[in-house]
């Protein structure tokens, strides 16, 4: 987002934002009820992950998808993979019918389980979140799951 900010304006954003913080943020500023749809490799976690969007956004429509998403319409898509790469996953799986938005969430789905904790505050302030994610995940790195 900082690199995108900075091409059309020229400077950073003035707050850094994070893919959690975006996705917690634009749920929350959807007044509008959408159906939104979460789709994971982890059946158990995700059960944890719709109740704690549930309880942030409750005008939403939360459903779980599976991995075979087709015939499933929803407004917006949230992947969130462990065992696979988010973004090739929905390249491969996801198509325009499905749904409007779709988001590859990265960490948000072990974060609101509370398999891992969020980043801390100051690898935000420093943009240095990838150092973060380095030490904390270093395999996702490197197998490019991110």
């Amino acid at each position: 987002m900082n690199a995108a900010a900075r091409r059309a304006h020229g400077e950073p954003l003035p707050v850094v934002i994070d893919g959690v913080a975006f996705v917690m943020a634009l749920l929350t500023y959807m007044a509008v009820p959408k159906r939104i749809g979460v789709a994971g490799d982890d059946a158990a976690q995700l059960g944890v992950v719709l109740a704690k969007l549930r309880s942030h956004a409750p005008w939403h429509d939360f459903v779980m998808l599976s991995g075979e998403t087709s015939g499933v319409k929803v407004d917006m898509l949230l992947a969130g993979m462990t065992k696979e790469n988010q973004e090739m996953w929905l390249h491969r799986t996801v198509n325009r019918e499905d749904a409007r938005v779709a988001i590859a969430v990265g960490p948000l789905f072990k974060i609101l389980s509370s398999e891992v904790a969020g980043m801390p505050e100051i690898f935000r302030r420093l943009h240095m979140s990838w150092l973060y994610s380095l030490c904390a995940e270093p395999w996702h790195i490197a197998l490019g799951k991110g």
